[in-house]
């Protein structure tokens, strides 16, 4: 919070931001890291920072890098590495066995919104999934990316 103006300041230079977009993307962080609620937690912050439907559908079709209709171990393992989370392998076969309720080895969208709702052992993992959609961007599209403090 400290670093903030700091921070907007030089985005809104970088970026050729209007005074009012500044306001607006000063306002959107500072919302997003009270939800975070420092030393005394926000009552429920973690299922507030949860993707609507909607935008876990769209991360689902983001992962499902071959666009077979279904999520395999490869494109969680590889997702994993663009998010900068540096999973074993056994660590991706615990995420990808959460999400496969249908144990057919694959995943399809139902399963993956049943996942993303739910509470269990590897919410880092779909923590790290939402955030990519809290600015409204497509955060695996670089073109996207980079124009908020959030996106």
């Amino acid at each position: 919070m400290e670093a903030l103006p700091r921070v907007a300041d030089i985005m809104a230079e970088e970026l050729g931001w209007s005074r009012k977009v500044k306001k607006a993307q000063i306002e959107s962080a500072k919302a997003y890291l009270e939800s975070y609620g420092g030393r005394i937690p926000v009552e429920d912050a973690s299922r507030a920072l949860l993707p609507t439907r909607e935008e876990s559908k769209e991360i689902f079709h983001d992962v499902d890098r071959d666009n077979s209709g279904f999520l395999d171990e490869k494109e969680i393992k590889d997702i994993s590495l663009q998010l900068g989370m540096e999973l074993s392998t056994k660590e991706v076969k615990a995420i990808f066995k959460e999400m496969d309720t249908k144990r057919d080895g694959k995943v399809d969208i139902d399963e993956f919104l049943e996942w993303m709702e739910k509470e269990h052992d590897n919410s880092g993992f779909r923590q790290a999934l939402s955030v990519g959609v809290m600015g409204g961007t497509k955060w695996l599209d670089k073109e996207h990316s980079g124009g908020s403090f959030l996106g």
